[in-house]
């Protein structure tokens, strides 16, 4: 299979990095909105998923782990430090790369995230 070793020498466009916006307003709810929703009319709510550690799947079997730095309303996603996972012995460090956003099947974290306690507040393990 072909190495996605060309994306790491792209220049990544402004509007994929990550910034924040203090003009813009948040999205207004709707009658046919749903509260556990990860998209919103102007794209995915990949917030929480910012300067993590993701293991991302491709279509064509292809799978790839790195930081997630930015994204837009296609899914399209800037990834930092990807190494692209060829088998479970073959590893190829590829640096930044800009992940088209109907390329990606799924992904998921590769950290584990802090349980905080309702009682008390305090961070559990």
């Amino acid at each position: 299979a072909p190495s996605l070793c060309h994306l790491a020498a792209c220049r990544i466009p402004d509007r994929l990095t990550a910034r924040k916006d203090s003009r813009a307003a948040p999205p207004q709810p709707t009658a046919t909105s749903n509260a556990r929703s990860t998209m919103s009319a102007k794209g995915p709510d990949l917030k929480r998923y910012m300067e993590k550690k993701l293991l991302i799947r491709l279509v064509g079997k292809r799978k790839l782990t790195g930081y997630l730095r930015g994204y837009d309303q296609f899914m399209n996603l800037v990834v930092e430090d990807a190494v692209e996972l060829i088998s479970l012995t073959e590893k190829t460090p590829i640096g930044t790369v800009v992940i088209r956003g109907n390329s990606v099947e799924n992904f998921e974290l590769q950290e584990s995230e802090a349980v905080i306690d309702r009682a008390t507040g305090a961070v559990v393990g």
